[in-house]
């Protein structure tokens, strides 16, 4: 009998790697390794069809919440970007007031102490 259960054992009482079995060579004395391969073949296809769906599935979750998180991102960015460009042109507005305000405000104190004369 086969010591480890990764191991498979021919007619012969020969014991073999299960990676050896359904590979398409004879590895046991009487190819009994070979033999049932269709039935081995398609449990195995199952399941890593089933890995691979999964895997598939999971990828595209990723891809999905990466583009979310990139356009939300970009969103952020462009709100800030406004919120900025919009607190910018408000103070500029504001300066542009002010000079023009101050520019006349000498010449208004100048007609007050006028007219009191």
């Amino acid at each position: 009998p086969c010591i480890s259960n990764r191991t498979f054992l021919c007619s012969d009482e020969t014991c073999i790697n299960k990676r050896f079995v359904c590979d398409g060579k004879r590895s046991c004395l009487f190819s009994e390794d070979e033999e049932n391969c269709h039935q081995f073949l398609s449990a195995t296809t199952k399941k890593i069809t089933a890995w691979t769906h999964q895997k598939k599935t999971e990828f595209v979750h990723l891809v999905i919440i990466t583009i979310l998180g990139f356009v939300l991102s970009l969103i952020i960015i462009s709100a800030i970007t406004v919120s900025c460009k919009r607190s910018i042109y408000k103070t500029q507005n504001i300066y542009k007031i002010n000079k023009i305000m101050n520019k006349y405000e000498p010449t208004a104190k100048f007609e007050e102490s006028d007219s009191f004369s």
